[in-house]
């Protein structure tokens, strides 16, 4: 048990113990009872001290509650939030972030063309229904009809919860070094390196992407005015438009996180029934059609958003050499093998957590340009890969060299190495050894 859950417990206990005192003094001009109104207090209390005490477990009932555990602390809404993110804070560790990585990165190209790359941040989106990707439904038409487009057909993510999980797919840091120090993202070398960097997002501001963030020219969030991703589209318009030197833009969405239905707009409420003008649909087994509808659903009007970004460069000068990196944070759980389970979260052992969707598009000038990149990308599409990988991929997408060296780029030669990814906040796994 982690120290917030310690201070937690006890408060929780205290909270009861409250209860008890205070309501030995209710009124009696009261109509209810005062043993009801204790005991249902005290209850809800003694139900969430169960919660939080039920980390660890043998057998039989610790088992239940364990199981209990994380079904609500792990997977439920928004209380799984929360908790994710006070795990990730104690996991990292973030003392002096902006002080510590050297790069002394350079541009190492040998033609002066502009370069631009969009990198799309996705949000829980899991590698099984993308249509791309063998899914039985129609789920991303769009990128299917895209060349030049190659698909990382074995990219996993090293943790279930975006707190997580960023520090890994930007920083250099390893799932397999315990409360690691993350460092300077790709954003300080591309920086250095002579970008302009945009870090434009839809998602809520939270300190695990504020050092990140910190590393950008430039900012903009439009989280607060609650609306669907492609909005970003006009701030990256917006950007290509106004800069004449190399570019990077980050696109941070919300992808495909629950509520599913709210992720995009009514026209791509393509397979029914789904959530999306029901009040209230509760998160249970019994409802899975609705839901992976839902979320289908949400898959379908990603590949548009993408799909338009894509067009967004295609339209520049075609003397442009442009890319768009797409990979999703983390995956999400769907009910699958019958279990009565959906979300993500750490604590939870399960393949679709971890198997995400990466995608890499080359405009014609850059396979022209750099037809070697091209060549390894699709070369290595298939072979295991991680979002470790991804820092060094990114660097050497944009012909950027560091003193560290980039030798897991999938852009070259690349020889897959053991995966090793979070399973919670004391433990790491083999992915293929544990889970897959």
């Amino acid at each position: 048990m982690s120290g917030i859950e310690v201070v937690f417990f006890i408060f929780l206990l205290a909270l009861s113990v409250y209860f008890w005192i205070v309501f030995k003094k209710i009124p009696k001009c009261w109509t209810l009872k005062k043993s009801t109104v204790v005991y249902s207090l005290s209850g809800f209390s003694v139900f969430f001290i169960l919660i939080f005490a039920g980390l660890s477990y043998t057998n039989g009932t610790k088992k239940i509650l364990h199981q209990f555990y994380s079904n609500v602390l792990y997977l439920s809404y928004p209380i799984g939030v929360i908790h994710n993110t006070v795990e990730a804070y104690d996991y990292l560790s973030y003392d002096n972030v902006t002080e510590k990585e050297v790069f002394n990165a350079l541009d190492i190209s040998e033609s002066s063309d502009q370069k631009i790359c969009v990198f799309v941040l996705g949000e829980s989106s899991r590698y099984d229904n993308w249509q791309v990707n063998g899914y039985h439904r129609s789920t991303s038409p769009n990128l299917a009809s895209i060349d030049n487009l190659v698909v990382m057909a074995d990219m996993i993510s090293t943790a279930p919860t975006t707190g997580l999980s960023l520090p890994l797919i930007l920083t250099r840091a390893k799932a397999s070094v315990k409360r690691f120090d993350p460092g300077h993202s790709f954003l300080t070398a591309l920086k250095q390196a002579g970008y302009k960097v945009s870090w434009l997002t839809n998602q809520v501001l939270e300190q695990s992407t504020v050092p990140y963030i910190n590393e950008a020219d430039n900012y903009e969030n439009i989280s607060e005015k609650d609306q669907y991703d492609d909005q970003l589209l006009q701030l990256l318009k917006k950007e290509l438009i106004e800069t004449d030197s190399n570019l990077f833009v980050v696109l941070h969405t919300k992808g495909n996180h629950f509520d599913y239905d709210e992720r995009y707009p009514i026209e791509f409420d393509h397979f029914k029934p789904s959530t999306k003008k029901e009040t209230f649909v509760s998160r249970d087994i019994a409802n899975k059609e609705l839901y992976i509808n839902s979320y289908d659903n949400s898959i379908l009007y990603t590949d548009y958003f993408i799909s338009e970004v894509i067009k967004s460069l295609d339209l520049l000068d075609k003397e442009v050499v442009s890319s768009v990196f797409y990979v999703s944070d983390h995956g999400e759980i769907l009910f699958d093998h019958g279990r009565n389970k959906m979300g993500h979260g750490i604590g939870v052992v399960d393949r679709n957590l971890y198997h995400i969707p990466c995608f890499v598009w080359l405009s014609d000038a850059f396979v022209k340009a750099r037809p070697g990149k091209y060549h390894y990308l699709k070369e290595n599409a298939g072979k295991a890969a991680s979002t470790e990988n991804i820092f060094d991929t990114i660097l050497d997408l944009n012909d950027i060299q560091i003193d560290q060296g980039l030798g897991s780029s999938l852009t070259r030669e690349y020889v897959p190495q053991k995966r090793y990814v979070l399973i919670n906040n004391d433990s790491i796994a083999d992915y293929d050894l544990i889970i897959r």
